[in-house]
């Protein structure tokens, strides 16, 4: 069952759709959408829980170091807004569904690149936006989340 208010879980879906349509116009995210974002969501959870949010922070934490090590390994391949947008997908999601959604995510994005390659409507060299697979990870993640797939 979803566990947050419906509020949450629209503001969540908008920020998402907001970053995938700024990184594909533009493949940058501005830190006033990934970071400001991710503040508005933890303290509307926090307003709304009983208690601070130890588990969002935590997870948002966690995959903000497993994301920013990938950017660094990537060279900047891969970016630091898709890094920054990972805090409010693993805190509303949590780590288990955030791998979930990073899976799905890398698993859509190469076979988009793989479709478009070989289509040569791209080569190897072509700058593609993560955040639209990013959030659609994140949507697919909640999805699942809410329906009680892979539930723990």
């Amino acid at each position: 069952m979803l566990k947050y208010p419906t509020m949450i879980t629209a503001l969540f879906i908008s920020l998402l759709l907001l970053c995938t349509l700024w990184d594909i116009k533009t493949l940058r995210i501005p830190n006033l959408l990934s970071l400001g974002g991710f503040a508005i969501l933890l303290t509307l959870q926090w307003i709304i829980g009983e208690e601070f949010p130890k588990s969002f922070l935590f997870s948002a934490f966690l995959s903000f170091v497993i994301m920013l090590s990938l950017v660094l390994g990537t060279r900047g391949k891969l970016g630091m807004g898709d890094a920054k947008l990972t805090l409010s997908i693993a805190g509303v999601l949590g780590l288990y569904y955030w791998f979930i959604s990073l899976a799905i995510a890398s698993v859509i994005a190469l076979i988009t690149a793989l479709v478009l390659l070989g289509c040569k409507k791209m080569d190897k060299e072509t700058p593609i936006p993560f955040a639209p697979f990013l959030s659609l990870g994140a949507m697919l993640s909640l999805w699942l989340m809410k329906e009680g797939y892979f539930a723990l």
